[in-house]
């Protein structure tokens, strides 16, 4: 089973700051990306994904293929991290279209999980 959440755009708005939206990959050892879900964000804006300990990916997929790597998606790669680890690996994007959502999934086998 794989997870996936979608950044779902929110009407476009004139920033003055970009915002960061921060979302954490395994919090407290679960299967989820935390908040399941961005809104709000737009262009300008950043979404960043601090990964939490074991070894997890924030692949780009399609609300088609939910559990496929999108031809030409972002992709963190895998980031393992340690139990007990205290410096956690983020990623980051910048968000440059708000037109539709992006749907992340995390591509490791045997460990991933759906959100709702």
């Amino acid at each position: 089973m794989r997870f996936t959440t979608a950044l779902v755009a929110a009407l476009p708005i004139i920033a003055v700051y970009a915002a960061d939206f921060q979302v954490l990959v395994g919090n407290n050892g679960g299967l989820t990306y935390d908040p399941p879900q961005v809104t709000g964000a737009v262009v300008g804006d950043t979404v960043s994904f601090v990964f939490m300990p074991k070894n997890h990916t924030v692949t780009q997929s399609t609300f088609a293929a939910p559990c496929q790597s999108m031809a030409n998606g972002i992709d963190s790669g895998f980031q393992p991290v340690a139990a007990g680890a205290t410096n956690l690996p983020s990623w980051s994007f910048t968000v440059n279209d708000t037109s539709a959502p992006l749907w992340f999934y995390c591509a490791q086998v045997g460990g991933a999980w759906s959100s709702p």
